[in-house]
């Protein structure tokens, strides 16, 4: 089971905040095996969250503690990537 390696951004949080966080966490393990596995971490974060979950942007930004245009950023290039890799998939039929 997935573990945060830092406890201490946890320190003060509710029991039901830090459940939230480890349910995503095994969420995003599970996504991690869908999406493609070069994608990082800080990139499948987002995609997730926007995309599958259905977060808005501000919202996205408050789970991750980032900016609004750090999401949008981060999101813009996840999806780049993802695009790429796929390239050839969809040419190829």
């Amino acid at each position: 089971m997935f573990l945060p390696k830092d406890f201490s951004r946890f320190l003060g949080c509710t029991v039901a905040t830090f459940l939230i966080f480890l349910i995503f966490q095994l969420e995003v393990k599970h996504h991690k095996q869908v999406l493609h596995p070069d994608l990082t971490e800080k990139y499948r974060l987002v995609i997730v969250l926007r995309d599958i979950e259905g977060f808005s942007t501000t919202e996205t930004a408050q789970i991750l503690n980032l900016s609004d245009a750090n999401v949008k950023v981060r999101l813009h290039r996840a999806r780049l990537f993802l695009r790429d890799k796929l390239k050839g998939y969809f040419e190829n039929e």
